[in-house]
């Protein structure tokens, strides 16, 4: 991909690259490409592969001048390859490199070619630490920094850089240091977040780096840094095909329309084999259809989550989720949450009241049914609460199929939260003696 600062939308595809696990090497007229399945080259002309043949366990590439090179490891133990005419071909390693290298996998060294210095990158217990080829013979590794996590070598204006990655008390921190002689000093440093020190890259002038996060396939959030400091971020891409809310509508609403479908279904098969108006002594009443309950939950819904669904709908509209994980984005979710939270625990108690004593909510109202216990009268608080509570965890899981087909095998037309309170549904206004 390629990205321009001064464009805004999704990037560029600069070319499709025929294989995975690619490390990118920025030249002065080229990209590099390289695998250990294989070596490309993007120029203006376009994509052209170079080399198909595998190279086995590699190392980040690194320029050596103005070629590609790599640390290999062969049948014939560590190599150093280098390509040259459009193929690798194997250099001299220096004679005082340490001998742990020799036991080393490439893909846990890192190293740099700068001037007539061959420099090589090791994390030995949780410590990075660097080797130079000019060193006197039997040098110790030279200590850069402590890090816990990723971290990343790389050349700036003829001087050695490494990126680290690391935890300070609660804190992520994203620190670059800066070889010179036998001293290593930070150059940057800052909260990391999501970024990883892998996607840093350099830019000319004093302290300039780009640095490209990707929190969702498809969305990229790119900042400047200069001399130390963060000059500005930018967005590219989308984190989804379409909007947020569009896609957590499309996932809520297209499986309760399913399970709609389907207990209509249910519903009609049931009522074949049942009776239709539930009798005690000295009462009767029609049981309430599914399609009146199922509009009496949807409206009891809304009553009690409507406020928390609008409100995060209207938040999703105005975010991009790679800003999540910053401050002011935690601080409105969790307020969005707490207040939603709060209107629908109430509104669950309020409901879960009037349920008792009167066997009716704002839903069941509105659709004309009423719970009561199976006497026919109000079933009182508490076991209205069991009703609910049942509903919540058991009958209403998996987008209410639980409840659907429980109450299509019950004879009184009851879900699971039914037949532990010993209630019944039916029509409201419709009591009358039997006969």
């Amino acid at each position: 991909l390629r990205f321009d600062p001064a464009k805004e939308g999704d990037p560029e595809i600069a070319a499709e690259v025929p294989f995975s696990r690619c490390w990118l090497l920025a030249a002065q007229d080229c990209l590099w490409i390289i695998s250990a399945m294989g070596t490309a080259r993007l120029a203006s002309g376009g994509l052209e592969q170079i080399d198909t043949a595998g190279l086995g366990e590699i190392s980040r590439p690194f320029l050596w001048g103005v070629s590609p090179a790599i640390l290999v490891r062969d049948w014939e133990g560590l190599r150093l390859r280098r390509l040259l005419h459009n193929a690798w071909t194997v250099e001299p390693l220096p004679a005082s490199l340490p001998e742990i290298l020799t036991r080393t996998s490439p893909t846990d060294v890192q190293a740099l070619a700068i001037g007539s210095e061959l420099w090589i990158f090791l994390q030995r217990e949780s410590v990075v630490c660097s080797w130079r080829s000019t060193s006197p013979p039997g040098s110790d590794w030279q200590s850069v920094s402590g890090t816990s996590g990723d971290w990343r070598a790389f050349e700036k204006e003829g001087r050695p850089l490494v990126a680290t990655w690391s935890r300070v008390g609660s804190t992520e921190r994203l620190a670059v240091y800066e070889g010179s002689g036998d001293s290593w000093m930070t150059v940057l440093d800052l909260p990391a977040g999501s970024w990883d020190p892998n996607t840093l890259f350099t830019w000319p002038g004093p302290g300039a780096f780009w640095q490209v996060s990707e929190s969702f396939p498809g969305a990229y959030r790119i900042r400047e840094i200069r001399s130390g400091r963060v000059e500005r971020t930018f967005k590219v891409g989308h984190a989804f095909p379409f909007a947020p809310q569009k896609f957590f509508g499309t996932f809520m609403i297209l499986p309760l329309v399913i399970a709609g479908l389907l207990a209509v279904f249910i519903w009609g098969q049931a009522r074949r084999h049942r009776k239709a108006i539930y009798r005690v002594k000295g009462a009767e009443a029609p049981f309430a259809s599914i399609l009146r309950r199922a509009i009496a939950s949807f409206v009891d819904g809304i009553v009690m989550g409507g406020p928390l669904m609008a409100a995060s709908m209207l938040w999703m509209s105005n975010m991009d989720f790679l800003e999540f994980e910053e401050p002011r984005q935690l601080i409105r979710f969790f307020a969005i949450a707490l207040i939603g939270g709060a209107w629908s625990l109430v509104a669950a108690v309020v409901f879960t009241w009037t349920e008792g004593r009167w066997g009716v909510t704002p839903g069941r109202w509105l659709a004309g049914i009423r719970v009561m216990g199976v006497d026919l009268r109000p079933c009182g608080f508490g076991r209205a609460f069991i009703r609910r509570i049942l509903g919540i965890f058991v009958d209403f899981q998996f987008n209410g199929m639980v409840g659907i087909l429980v109450l299509a095998f019950t004879e009184r037309f009851q879900r699971l939260g039914d037949l532990v309170a010993k209630t019944v549904v039916v029509r409201a206004g419709t009591l009358a003696p039997p006969g």
